[in-house]
């Protein structure tokens, strides 16, 4: 409660910081808004992303009572930096980097503080800012490392207390049964998390380089040591009380539950590893009025791509595309594809669906359009371009496969093998590159011509290396690609 008071009068004082921050999320809200999606999926990985938010605040309402009046140096070249990032930023927006938005936002935040109050000040935003990059999901691939050191541990704790346990990949049997050891299972969430609440108790309450460093190892070994004994507290369960055990299903909450333990340890620790100098003793100077043109000119830099974009968006779009329509997809009797008929047509406002048959074989035609392509987008709508089963994706070459196409095989749990091309479309452009597109999807903005798609055709695989399957797509693919593109309309 102390601490909530302590933000509380220093953002009443003097509400600098806050202001900071509305501005640059108002400046880049889709970027914001992509990092915020992370941390309000449960279970996910960035979950503690609201966690690590609420220490930025509080570091920088701390910060906050150090601000001092607007440094009036270098102030073009303040307002072009904000200007360029925040244009930046937009432009990953617009291209659909998910990536480069999330980790351009703490970043944004330290400009727009720059332009705001200046290089004298701009120190008060870089601490805050560096706790946000904890929060951002940037840090995947993490996970898989501390995956596999997480299950060799765990095995090598099971070969230590002698109960017979068999490690393969990822996957650790016990005589009761097999577990695996999933990507969720990895501790990335309590490694990301034990990093920033030892970042902020050095950052707070040690000045000493050499301890800071010190607490923040300390908290990794305690999170990773944690995750271990979660692993191996679920296996014992699954093995001494069986595997429809309460804890094996939730081992998500378990695995909280210790990691609050295990924090309440780590305190302990920490109060002997620092050397108790607090920077919370901070004095605050009185800070003279803000030059309100200065600040106008910088608010107006700040927000100036929000507008451009908007402007960009609210234009009309000067052309279209339509999906192929039935008469333009049916086989013609002239062609190879003599014997074949379309069995299935389904025109949907933004999707369409098709099947084509030829004796006891079919290939599956999805299409699905968007205004701008979203390449991150799934593509794959197994429930209906295969089957309703569980499958997953496998890597197979079959040497028949156009340079036009993503060649990808799917397997379900009887071995079923589907083989699925793919494609994507952003106006006139035809590619399986997602760089060629995100520079397409640029270009179609600005010119407003709207229209992309996700294209795929699959059928099952009758022989092992799906050869036979390779040639059916490929005599389609062939006879149809005029048809198999979206049809402009101006």
């Amino acid at each position: 409660m102390k601490m909530l008071q302590e933000v509380f009068h220093s953002f009443k004082n003097r509400p600098h910081g806050l202001v900071a921050v509305l501005l640059a999320s108002i400046a880049i809200y889709p970027a914001v808004l992509v990092t915020t999606e992370a941390w309000n999926t449960p279970g996910d990985r960035y979950a503690h992303g609201w966690l690590v938010f609420a220490i930025a605040l509080y570091v920088l309402s701390i910060n906050n009572t150090k601000l001092q009046q607007t440094d009036p140096r270098f102030a073009l070249l303040r307002y072009l930096a904000a200007f360029g990032g925040i244009a930046t930023t937009w432009i990953a927006v617009v291209a659909d980097i998910s990536t480069i938005q999330s980790i351009l936002v703490p970043f944004v935040f330290v400009l727009v503080g720059l332009a705001l109050w200046g290089f004298k000040n701009v120190k008060v935003f870089i601490a805050p800012a560096i706790f946000l990059l904890f929060a951002t999901p940037i840090w995947n691939p993490l996970n898989e490392y501390l995956r596999e050191i997480s299950t060799f541990m765990a095995g090598h704790i099971f070969s230590i207390t002698g109960i017979p346990a068999l490690v393969q990949g990822n996957y650790i049997s016990l005589p009761s049964g097999s577990f695996h050891v999933a990507a969720g299972c990895s501790g990335f969430k309590y490694f990301i998390t034990a990093i920033s609440i030892a970042t902020l108790y050095a950052y707070l309450f040690c000045q000493n380089s050499t301890r800071q460093v010190l607490l923040i190892i300390v908290a990794v070994l305690i999170a990773a040591i944690t995750n271990w004994i979660r692993i191996v507290g679920v296996m014992l369960m699954g093995y001494y009380w069986g595997m429809e055990h309460p804890m094996v299903e939730d081992h998500d909450s378990f695995g909280w539950v210790l990691f609050g333990i295990a924090i309440m340890i780590y305190f302990v620790i920490a109060g002997h590893i620092s050397d108790g100098k607090s920077k919370t003793q901070w004095i605050a100077e009185t800070p003279a009025k803000v030059a309100l043109k200065l600040n106008f000119i910088a608010i107006l830099a700040i927000l100036l791509p929000l507008i451009l974009v908007t402007m960009i968006s609210q234009a009309p779009a000067r052309s279209s595309y339509a999906l192929p329509s039935l008469d333009q997809l049916s086989p013609r009797p002239a062609t190879s594809l003599i014997g074949w008929s379309l069995t299935e047509y389904k025109d949907e406002k933004d999707s369409l669906k098709a099947s084509f048959g030829y004796g006891a074989s079919t290939i599956n035609l999805e299409a699905k359009t968007y205004d701008f392509l979203p390449v991150s987008a799934n593509f794959l709508d197994y429930s209906r371009t295969i089957e309703n089963e569980y499958w997953s994706a496998t890597g197979l070459e079959t040497n028949a496969a156009p340079d036009q196409v993503i060649e990808t095989v799917v397997n379900n749990a009887g071995g079923v093998k589907v083989l699925v091309w793919s494609w994507y479309q952003i106006n006139e452009l035809i590619t399986t590159s997602k760089l060629k597109v995100k520079i397409q999807r640029l270009k179609s903005f600005v010119k407003r011509h709207e229209g992309a798609a996700i294209w795929t055709l699959a059928t099952k695989c009758q022989t092992k290396d799906c050869s036979l399957a390779a040639k059916r797509l490929n005599l389609l693919l062939v006879e149809l690609g005029g048809s198999l593109t979206l049809q402009r309309r101006d």
